[in-house]
């Protein structure tokens, strides 16, 4: 057995597993996902499903492609294709079949599931972006990049809570609509509203509220006095499943806080009617009520997430990390920006060359009829704007016979035309237009 020292185990081996540990846990302030999560939308952009999958299957296929080494990513499917309140705000997989309800969060097995990529995948992640993503590989294999480009922060609509090697992240998901807001707000470099980054679930009718501290918040359920000694309770907070609430109100009853309570939720919406002292309903507040019912939940955000270069970042608060994505977002922008510019002036170029390659066999200045290959380039290296392609005139003598026609010049000189528009429209715009279209 292979001897090491306890400095180079601290100093070595357990700085290498921290610190993917921390890749497996704590999810990028980038694109919101964590590495096994990232592998998911790697397979399902890749291999474009679009049609109805297994979870188990898609599981399988995932663990290959991305090369997964540590177990089952059923749940992490699962988990990214749950639309109910307090699961995902934007799921980026589509639920087929049971993946869970506000009232019971448990998803039936994985082989009885079905997902496919989500309309909101669809709108968030652009195919433009993957030239310009930075992609891995592992033993050879090429797998899923360091982070992908989606047009708002993931990371604040959906949230992410993990706890890794000395660093713990829980982040409280946004409304998809206030975050656009924002990243709108910070494109025309005008104040963010401080309104645009309270946490928010899609669905949930109770109040969400500043606590004791800039990163604590206070998530509210709703209550209604009906009578002189009854209440109804119409939302308790987020994390509350149907069963955990009914053991406060036995507990509530039990200790004699409230006289009785009955049950009348229904279709994954809370509903309970509530009998207690006439004196407690006519002498607390609201906000006693609350309290005393055990519907206030305080959750405290911690904003330590995954940058650009897959390294820990603590951020000290929401807006802090909608600003950095944007940035980053921005520079990436550039980058397609560029690499677009670059492919429409090379397309340009080789399609004028195709164009001058044509009309001078149909002018009959160049012959290619019963000619040596050799002969031919020679001819072709001495023809002004007539380009080498990877150090050679293949493409041009590769051409299908039917091309060599006037009608092909024609369809080249349109070409041409439209992508030059092309170019010059993108060369005109800002990428902070860009990006404003997009969204």
């Amino acid at each position: 057995m292979k001897k090491i020292t306890i400095g180079d185990f601290l100093n070595k081996e357990l700085v290498d597993f921290a610190s993917y540990d921390n890749l497996r846990k704590i999810a990028s302030a980038i694109d919101g996902q964590k590495n096994a999560s990232r592998k998911v939308l790697y397979t399902v952009m890749d291999k474009n499903i679009k049609d109805e999958i297994k979870v188990s299957q898609l599981d399988s296929k995932a663990a290959e492609y991305a090369d997964y080494l540590h177990g089952s990513m059923s749940n992490v499917i699962t988990n990214m294709a749950c639309n109910y309140t307090g699961s995902n705000n934007l799921n980026l997989l589509h639920p087929e079949g049971n993946f869970g309800t506000r009232f019971e969060n448990a998803a039936s097995a994985p082989r009885y599931i079905f997902t496919h990529k989500s309309a909101n995948l669809e709108q968030l992640f652009n195919s433009e972006d993957r030239a310009i993503l930075t992609f891995q590989t592992f033993e050879g294999n090429d797998i899923e990049p360091l982070f992908y480009l989606p047009n708002l922060p993931l990371i604040l609509i959906n949230g992410s809570e993990g706890v890794s090697s000395g660093f713990a992240q829980k982040v409280l998901p946004r409304s998809a609509e206030n975050i656009k807001k924002a990243v709108k707000s910070f494109l025309s470099e005008e104040k963010i509203k401080d309104e645009f980054l309270i946490p928010s679930y899609n669905g949930y009718t109770g109040e969400i509220v500043q606590g004791d501290s800039e990163k604590q918040w206070l998530i509210k359920g709703v209550i209604n006095k009906i009578s002189a000694n009854k209440l109804q309770i119409s939302e308790i907070p987020v994390g509350y499943g149907l069963k955990d609430y009914l053991k406060v109100l036995d507990d509530l009853e039990d200790n004699k806080t409230i006289s009785s309570y009955k049950d009348k939720s229904e279709n994954d919406r809370f509903l309970f009617e509530i009998t207690m002292s006439p004196k407690d309903l006519r002498e607390l507040s609201d906000e006693e009520l609350l309290v005393k019912l055990k519907l206030i939940k305080k959750v405290s955000e911690n904003y330590t997430c995954m940058n650009e270069l897959n390294k820990i970042q603590v951020f000290e608060n929401a807006k802090e990390i909608l600003e950095y994505f944007c940035n980053v977002k921005l520079k990436y922008l550039q980058k397609r920006k560029d690499f677009q510019l670059y492919n429409l002036e090379e397309e340009i170029k080789y399609d004028f060359s195709k164009y001058l390659f044509i009309k001078n066999i149909v002018e009959e200045k160049l012959t290619i009829a019963k000619r040596k290959k050799s002969e031919i380039e020679a001819d072709l290296e001495n023809i002004d704007k007539i380009l080498k392609k990877d150090n050679s005139f293949d493409y041009l003598l590769n051409m299908n016979l039917l091309s060599l026609t006037e009608e092909r010049m024609k369809k080249l000189t349109d070409d041409i035309a439209s992508k030059k528009v092309k170019l010059d429209d993108l060369k005109n715009k800002d990428i902070k237009q860009i990006w404003i279209e997009e969204l």
